[in-house]
């Protein structure tokens, strides 16, 4: 049962985006079903997109990854403030959310509310960099107090057109931010299809 639970949940984050416009947005933007990619063909998909030197990460424990991840949608930006508390800035409910306004905009730290349940470092528990030696950079990351961190969640199966209309762009605009100190990852949701597939036999 237990299983069945985190199963459904995690198809839940896979085939999820954008709330009440999944099923048009899933036709629309070409979304398809995920399959392994490993950490060379993941580095050379965000190259392709012009994405580079990303800090990239993934999970390794998946129940409480699934747990953590309760909700999410893909793809998506989630956004904590120099505390580490994440900041919500739009309502849930809504279809399209301002988030290429706010990621714009980081700098003014616009929001609606702060979720204190959620730290930016009960993420970093239970995800990890794909490559070992992103490690000594995420390492030093842990030790400064930028003025955001950012967690731009996507997958290849997603399509062209989202990872193009959306963390394309996002990526850019965190890219020539110079107003404030912005962390940025990349959560990768390619790279667990293979633990939720032995999971789940």
């Amino acid at each position: 049962m237990r299983n069945y639970y985190v199963r459904m949940m995690l198809l839940g984050i896979l085939f999820f985006p954008f709330s009440s416009c999944q099923t048009i947005i899933k036709t629309y933007a070409g979304v398809k079903k995920p399959k392994y990619e490993n950490d060379v063909e993941v580095r050379s998909f965000l190259r392709e997109k012009g994405i580079e030197n990303a800090l990239v990460l993934r999970p390794f424990e998946i129940n409480e990854y699934a747990r953590l991840l309760k909700g999410l949608r893909s793809p998506d930006v989630l956004m904590f403030n120099s505390q580490g508390y994440r900041m919500n800035f739009f309502e849930v409910t809504t279809c399209s959310a301002p988030v290429d306004d706010f990621v714009k905009n980081i700098c003014a730290g616009t929001y609606i509310n702060i979720d204190s349940a959620r730290h930016l470092t009960k993420f970093f528990k239970v995800l990890k960099p794909m490559q070992e030696s992103d490690s000594i950079q995420m390492a030093d990351n842990l030790k400064t107090q930028p003025d955001f961190s950012v967690i731009i969640v996507y997958g290849k199966y997603l399509g062209w057109k989202l990872i193009n209309e959306n963390v394309v762009p996002w990526s850019n605009s965190l890219a020539s931010n110079k107003n404030c100190i912005v962390h940025t990852y990349y959560l990768n949701l390619d790279a667990f299809s293979e633990e939720l597939g032995k999971m789940i036999k």
